[in-house]
């Protein structure tokens, strides 16, 4: 739908909910950061990295990202 910077928000709030109520290596957690990943590439192939927020999660996605499609 386009709406990034609200969607940001929530799968972050989902993420730490997810880190505080399971353990560290939990499927669910890895699940929720790869929806959040597919958000964060959506926002990059869109060209609309500027209505991402500096939090750290999401600015560490996003390095990641980039430094995947310099290396493909």
């Amino acid at each position: 739908m386009g709406r990034y910077s609200e969607a940001e928000p929530l799968y972050l709030r989902a993420i730490g909910i997810l880190v505080k109520a399971l353990p560290e290596d939990h499927p669910h957690i890895k699940a929720g950061l790869g929806n959040f990943s597919d958000m964060v590439q959506a926002v990059l192939d869109a060209g609309r990295a500027d209505q991402l927020s500096d939090h750290p999660t999401t600015q560490a996605i996003l390095q990641q990202l980039r430094d995947n499609s310099n290396m493909a």
